[in-house]
């Protein structure tokens, strides 16, 4: 419902005093990572990264630009090195830990790259992204199952 993969059948979801009830999912302003390696498999990493900043119509340069940023602090460069041939391949062909930092990339990708706090190596979190609320302010949702 957060994020709008789900409907509301009740109640009220406000985000900073905001009603969401019909604001549509990519207007939000949120991000969700799976617990799983859950990227889209139709695109390359490069474009799982990409997507939420195509979605937000952010120039394609600054685009590049921060995806190139994140895959370097995610450990994902080596694969944007390798040239377009690779990196427009499926992401089936990568590794299951680094098909897990891209999808955590798709969200990383979307702090403000202006921010000193939210770049450099202060994110560099990998995949665990239980200390993501200490670099960007706002509210944040983390469920885990047992």
């Amino acid at each position: 419902m957060i994020v709008g993969l789900e409907g509301m059948s009740g109640g009220d979801l406000r985000v900073d005093g905001r009603f969401m009830r019909g604001v549509d999912p990519r207007d939000r302003g949120m991000a969700m990572v799976f617990q799983s390696y859950a990227i889209y498999p139709h695109m390359s990493v490069r474009e799982n990264i990409a997507f939420s900043l195509k979605l937000a119509k952010v120039p394609a340069e600054e685009t590049e630009s921060r995806v190139s940023q994140i895959a370097e602090m995610q450990g994902l460069s080596v694969l944007l090195d390798l040239g377009r041939v690779r990196i427009e391949s499926p992401p089936a062909l990568v590794t299951v830990g680094l098909n897990v930092s891209a999808g955590a990339s798709r969200l990383i990708v979307r702090l403000d790259p202006n921010d000193p706090i939210q770049t450099g190596q202060t994110l560099g979190l990998g995949v665990d992204l239980s200390g993501l609320h200490l670099f960007h302010p706002g509210t944040g949702v983390n469920l885990r199952t047992a």
